[in-house]
């Protein structure tokens, strides 16, 4: 009796469909279940999930998202690229906190030296968002606040230029630039937002490097 009882229950463990929970997942289900689950949370949500090397990372994407508009104006000017990349490298444990503290200055001094000059408040926002994304992981909002100004910033500008092209009275050029609302910007900030979250949802599933 005892004999065919053990019996049963060795069956039961070389058995692959047997002693196993119905809602068991394999591995590689991981990232897509996460994924799913990820889909649903806001960008605050998601950015409580990562830890400080998955900050950085996303920190990298946004800043690089908006590095064109400094390199349109200054392309010779490799300083915040440099931030950024510098930054990517720390992440991955391939260069040190003496060269991070070094990119992220050089930035700094690149966006001190634009911010004050006419019609560089795009490219100023830009370089401050890389020098941004080259500190602590924990000022990620930090970055996000000058990627969504640069985008802004962009709208205001370009009204601005339109305005510039079609009229030379001042006053109108004034109005012109007065005319980019609250609601327009708002709207530029929503989708960079939306950008962002998928930037971080593809942060937080994707293998370490």
């Amino acid at each position: 009796m005892v004999s065919g009882q053990l019996q049963a229950v060795s069956d039961q463990k070389e058995s692959p469909g047997l002693g196993r929970s119905p809602t068991r997942r394999h591995d590689g289900d991981e990232p897509m279940l996460h994924g799913a689950l990820y889909a649903s949370m806001s960008l605050d949500q998601l950015l409580k999930r990562m830890d400080d090397r998955q900050r950085r990372l996303f920190a990298c994407l946004c800043a690089e998202h908006v590095l064109y508009y400094f390199e349109r104006d200054y392309p010779e000017d490799r300083r915040p690229r440099q931030a950024i990349e510098t930054a990517r490298r720390f992440a991955h444990n391939q260069t040190t906190g003496e060269q991070l503290a070094l990119a992220q200055k050089a930035a700094e001094q690149t966006y001190e030296e634009i911010v004050y000059q006419p019609r560089r408040e795009t490219a100023a926002a830009a370089a401050r968002a890389a020098a941004s994304a080259a500190l602590n992981p924990v000022n990620t909002r930090r970055v996000i606040t000058w990627v969504v100004g640069t985008l802004a910033q962009d709208v205001a500008v370009s009204q601005a230029r339109i305005s510039r092209a079609q009229r030379n009275d001042p006053l109108r050029q004034r109005v012109a630039w007065e005319a980019v609302t609250a609601r327009e910007i708002a709207l530029a900030r929503k989708i960079e937002r939306n950008w962002m979250r998928e930037q971080a949802i593809k942060v937080l599933t994707e293998e370490p490097a």
